[in-house]
């Protein structure tokens, strides 16, 4: 059995504490082929066991933002940019965000073929 799977890198940008909006920065897919060799119904349950386990990001999220300042100014200049184009579309001020988070996903579609 195949898969693919998506390790996304987004921001997670919060206002009011509560409510947030998903910022995707990029998209890497990645692939993957099963080969155990067991029979079917011991194959369904070793592979979502796997996926459990293999499947999971590694990557810690790092509060960029905080207290309505960047904790780094780094992150200020890497990120205001792109923040500053979803603030506008998403009619929000910076006096709205008290958030921000750097955070990776992954994302699975499984082939049965």
């Amino acid at each position: 059995m195949d898969s693919d799977y998506n390790i996304i890198k987004c921001l997670y940008v919060y206002w009011n504490n509560t409510d947030y909006f998903r910022i995707e920065l990029y998209r890497d897919k990645k692939y993957f082929h099963y080969d155990f060799n067991v029979d079917d119904k011991e194959y369904e349950t070793i592979k979502n066991e796997y996926n459990k386990n293999i499947l999971i990001s590694n990557f810690k999220p790092i509060i960029l933002y905080n207290n309505h300042s960047f904790v780094n100014i780094s992150y200020l200049n890497k990120y205001i940019n792109i923040i500053n184009i979803y603030l506008i579309q998403n009619h929000k001020t910076w006096e709205n965000i008290t958030k921000i988070v750097l955070a990776e996903e992954i994302s699975m579609t499984i082939d049965n073929s």
